[in-house]
Formats: C-alpha cells, sequence, structure tokens
C-alpha cells in the first residue's frame, strides 16, 4: 500500500468498507505529515483454476504512474472479525522483465500450471501518513475502488506497525461509526462480482 518495500516485509492493516470521507490532520493522537493522491491499476494472475486465490495468496502487477510494481502477497497470518490481518509482502520495481522477478518466481514455486490474467481493479487513492506519539507511521486511505462490473466502491485502510497501527484503528473507528469491516479484499470481491469464486 505504501509503494515500493523491502523483500520480506509483512504487512499489517485493517480494512472497512466505507463512504466517501475527508480524513482529517488528526485522528486520535496522530498527527498528519504528508499526503498524497494516487492513480492505482492493478493487474491480478493466478492458474485457469485459482490456486493463488485459494491458498489465500495474491500476484499483481501495480501501475502507479509513472512507477510499476510486482507483487506477491502470502497468505494471511492473522485475522480477525474487526478487520485485521497480517501477511508477508514481497514487492519489486519491475522495469524490465516482469516474469522474471521474484514475486513470479515464488508464485510459480507454489503452484503448477499457467499463471494467467484474472481482472483489473483501478482505485482512486488518497492516502494519507500520520505520526504518533511513538513515532510510528501509519498510513491511512480512502479508496475509490472500480472493480470493472458493478457500483464502484469506497474502502478505508490502515497499514502500519503495531501498536500504532492498532491505536490508529480505535481512533478512527470512533470518528466514523459507519465504517463496517470489509468481509473480503478487493480481489475476492471483484471474482465473487465476475462469478468467477462464490466467497
Amino acid at each position: 500500500m505504501t509503494g515500493p518495500q523491502p523483500l520480506g516485509t509483512i504487512e499489517r492493516e485493517y480494512r472497512w468498507l466505507s463512504e466517501r470521507i475527508d480524513l482529517p490532520g488528526e485522528v486520535g493522537d496522530f498527527l498528519a505529515v504528508r499526503a498524497e493522491h494516487r492513480c492505482i491499476t492493478d493487474t491480478y494472475f493466478d492458474t485457469p483454476d485459482f490456486r493463488l486465490h485459494h491458498m489465500g495468496s495474491r500476484l499483481r502487477i501495480r501501475i502507479q504512474p509513472p512507477k510499476r510494481f510486482v507483487t506477491f502477497k502470502g497468505g494471511s497470518t492473522t485475522g480477525s472479525p474487526d478487520g485485521y490481518r497480517v501477511r508477508p509482502e514481497l514487492e519489486v520495481a519491475a522495469d524490465g522483465d516482469i516474469e522474471g522477478t521474484e514475486p513470479f518466481l515464488i508464485a510459480r514455486r507454489l503452484v503448477d500450471g499457467e499463471l494467467t490474467e484474472i481482472g483489473t481493479i483501478t482505485n482512486n487513492r488518497y492516502a494519507v501518513t500520520y505520526t504518533g506519539p511513538s513515532e510510528q507511521e501509519v498510513e491511512i486511505a480512502v479508496d475509490d475502488v472500480d472493480y470493472g462490473v458493478g457500483a464502484r466502491e469506497w474502502r478505508l485502510e490502515a497499514e502500519g506497525p503495531e501498536p500504532a497501527v492498532h491505536l490508529a484503528a480505535r481512533a478512527l473507528t470512533a470518528m466514523f461509526p459507519f465504517l463496517r469491516p470489509a468481509p473480503f479484499g478487493k480481489v475476492q470481491e471483484m471474482l465473487i462480482r465476475r462469478g468467477r469464486v462464490t466467497c
């Protein structure tokens, strides 16, 4: 969510279904230090029988002009009803041979068969980085998501280290009581809408 990551990053995030909101300068004890608007196009890959999906893993190419990234996300190691999840992530800049990047090689080691495009999601994201009392940074993003089928969807995500991400999430849900934990990630929502999977 925050741009190119070093190898072996652990993603810790909350995700909610939301309405259109304007992020404030303060969220609880966290102060906004920078903001960025991103136009994101994510194209996802899997085997024809969705073996990566059924493992809880994701393989994508992200175009975020002027850059392009390739990302592999492993299955969630922690999940909770309040929308929090923890999962390993590997993201690299993609300047040449996409299929020769480590994320693609990891995916091929996990599943046999051809990796084909399964869908594209576009996202108009407004992301604000906040700093808390311990100087830990949390990125909070308002996502206007287009799955290519059905209505657009507003989502809110908060990502960062523990315990800061938990404190920020608690403040957000107090400020915006209409937030609901997202039952599915964006890829699963896209596949359900396309009739490719049932849940």
